[in-house]
């Protein structure tokens, strides 16, 4: 009467545990990767303190908190797009060449097809501290 429908139920239920299985292990390896990109972004933090043997605390705390080394997965918006936002906010602001690079421009915080362009705003950043540039934010009067 049941015309092998406990058959397909069966292979269904595999199916979704199987799924499931490949769900936890993924997020398991998210989670390696988070903690990767933590140590990684202390290591570089923790070089360029020393590269920029000038720099303040308060400026270092600036430069923490925008290339930012707590990362988490299980944001809508990841890593790369915040710290990218955040090191182009400081090269149009207290990093700025010229008033025309101050020009504040906004734009979505979406997913990059690839790294390159926080590769370039990074080596941008690295480029202008090394230079002298001093990550100091003007308070409004």
């Amino acid at each position: 009467p049941l015309q092998n429908l406990d058959t397909l139920l069966e292979g269904t239920y595999q199916q979704i545990l199987t799924i499931a299985d490949i769900d936890i292990e993924n997020s398991h390896q998210l989670e390696i990767q988070d903690h990767e990109l933590c140590g990684a972004t202390e290591l570089i933090l923790f070089l360029v303190k020393l590269w920029c043997p000038n720099m303040t605390e308060e400026q270092f705390n600036i430069l923490r908190s925008c290339i930012l080394p707590e990362a988490s997965s299980k944001d809508d918006i990841g890593w790369e797009e915040i710290v990218d936002a955040s090191i182009m906010m400081l090269l149009r602001t207290c990093l700025a060449k010229s008033v025309k690079e101050q020009s504040i421009g906004t734009s979505d915080l979406k997913m990059p097809a690839d790294t390159s362009k926080l590769k370039k705003h990074l080596a941008l950043l690295f480029d202008r501290l090394g230079k002298g540039g001093k990550l100091e934010i003007a308070s409004p009067k």
